[in-house]
């Protein structure tokens, strides 16, 4: 929906604002899902704009996400009157009509056109999160790790083991080894892995690993103040081992 020459304008923006606070709890409860879906299009829109190392940005419409960082400043205003200066910026992050003042450089307007188009998706992709969610009622899960990997067991029957585990700041594992790949998910902190013969490995909240089989390792919570929690997944043959020293 934009605005044309016979829109009534003021209609409009309190249709829009009206849609943007009926998607605001939605993008509130799925804001991680919401990043991985749109990673590529917030990168296309960058692109589109060119923007590069030291560029001046004006990104109207951006919410309170990009709040709380020192390069950048906030205003509160109209969007398609903002008190601001063309020349002031290098690239523009736009979802406003065509009217807007800003877009008289024919440079600054390709630039605004391209980043416009992905902006536009993003909005569209926000205001339909609560109507995705009312028209499917079921959770659908999310992708955090997909390895290949090799070692597993080959027995007619396996065991399935989930365990949990908390580390102390500075708390560490013993040096071990499994039999089998083990994955490992972390809930809070970052877990830090030393492979024999490898790089360590620094796993953060959110994010899994799979430990190889038959690797000599220990794991460490580096942290001198926050606790380190993760759930652990292992398959293996009945009866063996979770770990070996």
């Amino acid at each position: 929906m934009s605005p044309t020459a016979s829109t009534d304008l003021p209609a409009y923006t309190e249709g829009v604002r009206a849609q943007w606070n009926q998607s605001a709890k939605g993008w509130n409860d799925h804001t991680a899902q919401i990043r991985s879906w749109l990673r590529q299009a917030t990168e296309a829109m960058l692109d589109g704009a060119a923007i590069g190392h030291n560029s001046r940005v004006l990104d109207i419409a951006a919410g309170a996400a990009r709040a709380g960082y020192s390069q950048v400043q906030t205003l509160t205003a109209d969007g398609e009157n903002l008190p601001l200066e063309p020349a002031s910026f290098d690239a523009a992050l736009d979802v406003f009509p065509e009217h807007s003042r800003f877009h008289g450089n024919p440079e600054r307007k390709l630039r605004m056109n391209i980043s416009m188009r992905s902006s536009l998706l993003l909005a569209a992709l926000f205001i339909g999160l609560p109507l995705m969610a009312q028209a499917q009622g079921t959770a659908r899960p999310e992708m955090i790790l997909k390895e290949v990997v090799s070692g597993m067991p080959k027995g007619e029957r396996q065991e399935v083991r989930v365990l949990t585990a908390s580390f102390k700041p500075g708390d560490k594992t013993v040096f071990h080894t499994h039999r089998f790949p083990v994955t490992v998910l972390i809930l809070d902190g970052a877990f830090t892995l030393e492979l024999e013969g490898r790089a360590p490995v620094v796993v953060k909240a959110g994010q899994a690993f799979v430990e190889p089989p038959n690797v000599k390792m220990t794991g460490y919570n580096r942290s001198s103040t926050e606790p380190l929690r993760v759930v652990i997944f292992y398959a293996s043959d009945p009866e063996t081992p979770f770990l070996d020293p």
